[in-house]
């Protein structure tokens, strides 16, 4: 009977693989996020169409996604803010105290794994960088079955809202035995009764499954496709429907059953207690000379072993990129294992010897670590939008829309002028949701009360020396007093490396008697300077502000980027856009407006995401420049030297 009804069932799967293959469902709202421009903390930007191509059929990304934070442990003992605290010293001596042991905080703060702001906020970041599925960790005995029953409910709300989450596949480890045990349950729970079947990421027309299927039943296999996972090269052999989630570079990939290569594995760092952290490249890991556990490398930030990955998973060209990892912020941490190994490059496990002979296994600081979620302090958000500038190259994106349809708006009248105006620039709906959970150990609650006006798209009007731009929300606009209410900021040359964080204007940090304040970001930092003020209206969910070309540095020039912001950030903070209120479009992204016909100037040059420097190109032109100042000065100096001697003669 199960037989028939598992055949049956994969039928009907089949006949729905095209549509649920596709990242968006049928109500789903597209929000264009691939045409979002960004720059990370290291001024690297996100390539557009013109450097990534056209969007490509059938390429896939997923990442490891772990569901560790459930501790009831009340001590959350946190490596890399003890460096912070107190240095090296600090470290060694958290390292033999009992509580749950962490390589950071989380910039959402420890949070449990039960804590539904958190999934929310996952499936935000996860889609606007173009991850279509994530593969569940329960590599281990506990299954965390709370942890992912609570993320269907919530991500399964959020299809139903109209809002858009990846896929989900389950990775149940290399043991064939516990393989067999999960799958009673995940039969049970997910795939007998066919819930959240529209959640399945579906290979070869069935539902992914990744595991060892050594020991299980053949119904099963009919069922699903299967693929091996596990680690290193060694392991993943000539790849024959085998899908590694980590390997070494250059990484062997995965394979079909015709040995075609369809998947490549993409790790951010690798193992602490093997040595092999973030920077670790072409075989070595990079050091200082420093037992200090990594602390004092000025590689960590810049993701030297994810590019290294990354670029060769892309020459590989396979279907599917597996990327390690998100939220794997706790370690295993285990007495006399691995006697011999060296931890951190910093000290070898030595059996019962009290200070040395703890393994943390996986992950240990920020550079021993492979997380890509990001973190309070040290490296932030780098590694979120380094993923997103290679997920871009390797799917390619679509072209920025241009501006269509400018005229001038009469700011008294019902607004209408929009309707025939493009493009919208669409924003997250139902991105507002309030939070108050406890965290890991209940040690904190975090509340986050800020939600307020959520912003559904904007557009844009440039005509007759003024630039007109139009907000709408989901509901009638709350107004408030603060200086961060309804912000409007603007990039207008395009470039991360002037005014704050690439911002070169803030407009409605104040307002009064009809006109908003328009201010110049000054010194690179979060500081003002008034330059004047601009008109605005309000009518329900919809507002416009009305501000001269000129104010705005954008006299002589038709394209700019630009992000509207609802109760954020008023520290200067630039994380804070991820959670604080409502930022259109999400975090650090921006909105490009290109005006159809326009005078456009180029943006500033791109910083590749590779290495941290800008192109090429860039520099032979500026090492040109150099050259022929040089050159010049020294004519100068020449010529005067030789008028001097000719007046002594």
């Amino acid at each position: 009977m199960i037989r028939k009804r598992l055949f049956c069932l994969q039928l009907t799967l089949i006949l729905f693989t095209s549509a649920c293959l596709f990242p968006l469902a049928a109500n789903a709202r597209d929000i264009y996020s691939d045409t979002w421009v960004a720059a990370d903390g290291l001024d690297r930007i996100l390539p557009t169409a013109e450097e990534a191509g056209a969007v490509k059929e059938n390429k896939y990304v997923g990442i490891f996604y772990f569901l560790f934070m459930n501790s009831d442990d009340t001590t959350i003992i946190d490596h890399s803010k003890a460096y912070l605290k107190g240095g090296t010293e600090a470290v060694w001596e958290v390292l033999v105290q009992s509580g749950m042991h962490v390589w950071g905080e989380p910039y959402f703060g420890y949070y449990k794994n039960t804590d539904e702001w958190i999934y929310r906020k996952h499936a935000q970041l996860l889609t606007d960088a173009g991850i279509d599925f994530v593969f569940l960790d329960i590599t281990n005995d506990n299954m965390y079955q709370h942890a992912w029953m609570t993320l269907f409910e919530v991500w399964a709300q959020i299809r139903a809202e109209g809002g858009t989450t990846p896929q989900i596949v389950f990775h149940c480890g290399n043991g064939a035995d516990r393989m067999v045990k999960h799958m009673e349950i995940l039969w049970e729970e997910i795939y007998g009764p066919e819930k959240y079947r529209d959640l399945w990421f579906l290979w070869e027309g069935k539902p992914l499954l990744l595991g060892n299927s050594d020991s299980l039943g053949q119904e099963y296999r009919n069922f699903f496709t299967i693929r091996a996972s596990w680690a290193f090269n060694d392991w993943t052999g000539d790849g024959i429907e085998r899908w590694p989630w980590i390997a070494e570079y250059p990484q062997a990939p995965g394979r079909n059953a015709a040995g075609e290569i369809e998947q490549a594995a993409v790790a951010a760092g690798f193992h602490s207690n093997s040595s092999r952290g973030r920077s670790y490249v072409s075989g070595k890991q990079t050091l200082n000379g420093k037992k200090d556990f990594g602390f004092s490398l000025d590689t960590t930030d810049q993701g030297l072993a994810f590019s290294e990955q990354w670029e060769y998973a892309i020459e590989l060209d396979p279907d599917v990129i597996m990327v390690t990892g998100w939220n794997e912020f706790t370690m295993g941490r285990w007495e006399n294992e691995g006697i011999g190994q060296q931890m951190a490059s910093t000290y070898e496990i030595v059996k019962d010897d009290p200070q040395f002979e703890n393994n943390y296994v996986d992950c240990f600081n920020t550079e021993y670590s492979r997380d890509i979620e990001p973190i309070n302090g040290f490296f932030g958000d780098n590694y979120y939008y380094q993923m997103a500038y290679y997920i871009r190259l390797f799917k390619g994106v679509r072209e920025i829309p241009e501006g269509t349809g400018s005229t001038a708006v009469d700011l008294s009248g019902d607004l209408g002028e929009f309707e025939e105006i493009g493009p919208v620039f669409y924003d997250t709906l139902n991105d507002i949701t309030h939070r108050n959970h406890s965290s890991v150990g209940g040690v904190y609650t975090y509340v986050n009360e800020t939600g307020r006006n959520d912003i559904d798209s904007a557009k844009v009007s440039k005509a007759d020396g003024y630039t007109y731009f139009y907000v709408q929300c989901a509901n009638d606009i709350q107004l408030a007093d603060g200086e961060n209410w309804m912000n409007l900021l603007i990039d207008s040359d395009q470039s991360p490396l002037t005014g704050w964080e690439g911002y070169d204007y803030i407009l409605n940090r104040s307002r009064e008697n009809g006109t908003v304040t328009v201010e110049r970001f000054v010194e690179n930092d979060w500081l003002f300077e008034e330059v004047g003020k601009a008109e605005y209206a309000i009518s329900g969910n919809q507002l416009v502000i009305k501000v001269e070309d000129g104010l705005i540095g954008l006299a002589e020039r038709d394209n700019f980027d630009f992000k509207w912001a609802d109760n954020s950030t008023v520290t200067g903070d630039v994380m804070e856009f991820m959670d604080l209120g409502d930022a259109a479009p999400n975090g650090r992204f921006n909105y490009r407006y290109i005006k159809e016909g326009g005078r456009i100037v180029n943006p500033a040059p791109a910083v590749s995401a590779a290495n941290g420097q800008t192109g090429q190109s860039t520099i032979i032109i500026i090492v040109a420049a150099v050259c022929i100042c040089i050159a010049g000065i020294v004519c100068v100096v020449l010529y005067r030297l030789r008028t001097i001697k000719n007046r002594k003669s």
